[in-house]
């Protein structure tokens, strides 16, 4: 999963790439995708798709369900008994 500055994550699957955002710690909102291949030929995809995420989340009014952070923060590892 990569992030970008405005909360918006990308998740790189096989042959895929989801677009959305982490409302909460280890949940994620998945809003649109695309095809591997697609974001390498056509070079403002991803741009385009984080875009969709943010009208998503702007139009609902969820602009405070948006957490921001690096992995870790959103997905912390399971804590050791």
């Amino acid at each position: 999963m990569l992030p970008n500055k405005k909360g918006v994550w990308k998740i790189h699957v096989p042959g895929a790439r989801i677009y959305g955002w982490c409302p909460r710690a280890r949940a994620f909102v998945a809003v649109g995708f695309a095809l591997e291949t697609d974001t390498k030929r056509i070079s403002t995809l991803n741009d385009s798709k984080r875009e969709d995420v943010l009208t998503f989340i702007k139009t609902h009014k969820l602009e405070d369900s948006v957490l921001l952070g690096d992995i870790l923060a959103i997905f912390p590892p399971p804590a050791k008994p």
